[in-house]
């Protein structure tokens, strides 16, 4: 069942332009060191995955708009799984302050163009099976 979702677009240049004028301070407030790492592995690329990560990190922050607390975007990692499918990995403090228990799932999309980034997550938890009772014929 589907709890919640969240989509971001965003433009490349202006985290092109973020990146540019924050420099490192910007980088490390928005990113985890492995997203730096990997996000500059991609050299003429680079500035495209840092958005679609923005975009993911802002995606997931609607999803969970009713948090009581403000989340901090490097708190949550955009990785890829050994499947290649882009995931999220949350911090304590996020799945905490968010509400997101053992059984919410998330799947994340992600996809960048030549000037834009976007960016979907739903969040969603598996239905309990229900114990039925021998049906009588």
């Amino acid at each position: 069942m589907i709890i919640r979702t969240g989509v971001d677009v965003c433009s490349i240049r202006r985290i092109q332009n973020a990146i540019k004028s924050g420099g490192s301070n910007f980088l490390r407030r928005v990113f985890t060191a492995r997203e730096i790492e990997y996000c500059d592995s991609k050299r003429a690329t680079r500035f495209q995955h840092y958005a679609v990560r923005f975009a993911a990190k802002e995606a997931f922050l609607k999803a969970v708009a009713s948090a009581p607390k403000p989340l901090i975007l490097r708190d949550v990692e955009v990785t890829r799984l050994p499947s290649g499918r882009p995931a999220l990995i949350l911090s304590a403090a996020v799945k905490k302050e968010a509400r997101i228990s053992g059984d919410t799932k998330i799947i994340l999309s992600m996809s960048h163009e030549k000037d834009f980034a976007v960016s979907l997550v739903i969040l969603f938890t598996m239905p309990k099976t229900l114990s039925r009772s021998p049906r009588k014929h």
